[in-house]
């Protein structure tokens, strides 16, 4: 818990606070929660693949402060920590860290005060992926969903 916690102060720094739920999930569950447990959720065979397909605008479509279920919070968790990993095993750990560093070009953002706070870093992070990927967010889940089903 306090190594997840650790990478969400440090990249929240980092990024100006610009990154949406699903990618600073994703992040602190790939970097502190994967090696902490051994693995990640399918090769610790808790899911499946086809639990675990989903795209980011389904993702970025899911209320994690709302669900209930445990399969479904480990669901959340798990997908966006796996397309962490798919992006840092894919396009390397420097480029991971550009996205990061990116988002934080852009002025802080505040999650307090601005409702629409996570509709608008979706958009900043597609930028950003655009940006430093040279892909956007339909392209980099399609390539997401063929690497999953290719494990």
């Amino acid at each position: 818990l306090f190594e997840h916690e650790l990478i969400h102060r440090i990249t929240m720094e980092s990024s100006n606070n610009n990154m949406s739920y699903w990618f600073a999930e994703g992040l602190a569950t790939y970097i502190a929660n994967f090696p902490q447990r051994g693995g990640d959720p399918i090769e610790l065979g808790w899911y499946n693949k086809k639990d675990f397909n989903l795209i980011i605008d389904e993702l970025e479509d899911i209320n994690l402060e709302k669900l209930t279920e445990s399969y479904d919070v480990g669901r959340y968790y798990g997908v966006s920590g796996m397309i962490i990993k798919y992006i840092d095993l894919t396009y390397g750990r420097d480029k991971l860290l550009e996205i990061i560093n990116e988002l934080g070009t852009y002025p802080f953002s505040d999650n307090i005060a601005n409702e629409n706070f996570d509709e608008e870093n979706h958009i900043k992070l597609e930028e950003v992926f655009i940006k430093v990927l040279r892909k956007n967010k339909e392209k980099i889940s399609n390539e997401w969903s063929e690497w999953l089903n290719n494990l």
